[in-house]
């Protein structure tokens, strides 16, 4: 997860809501990034993301993710992945 550290937090919610590292590590190379303006970055997936992932996985990787996989985020604060969460509605882009 490019020297990225997991904090207690997010290993936590990770087990808690049963998303994979994989699927982390997969957001964190392909994902877009949006800023919160207090000093993280947002990493999810959109449709340009999503697209990067299909040309590089096959088609069998693809199907052993779960669907909820790419309904994920990821916020990063100075190099420690503060949480892990499902998506429930569209993010604000300010970039």
């Amino acid at each position: 997860m490019e020297d990225l550290i997991l904090s207690k937090h997010a290993l936590r919610r990770m087990k808690q809501r049963g998303i994979k590292p994989i699927v982390i590590d997969l957001l964190l190379r392909f994902g877009s990034i949006t800023f919160d303006h207090l000093g993280a970055e947002i990493y999810c997936f959109d449709k340009k993301s999503r697209e990067r992932i299909k040309k590089h996985l096959c088609s069998a990787e693809l199907a052993r993710l779960p669907s909820s996989a790419m309904n994920i985020y990821v916020v990063v604060r100075d190099m420690l992945i503060v949480t892990v969460a499902y998506r429930s509605k569209r993010f604000r882009y300010f970039q």
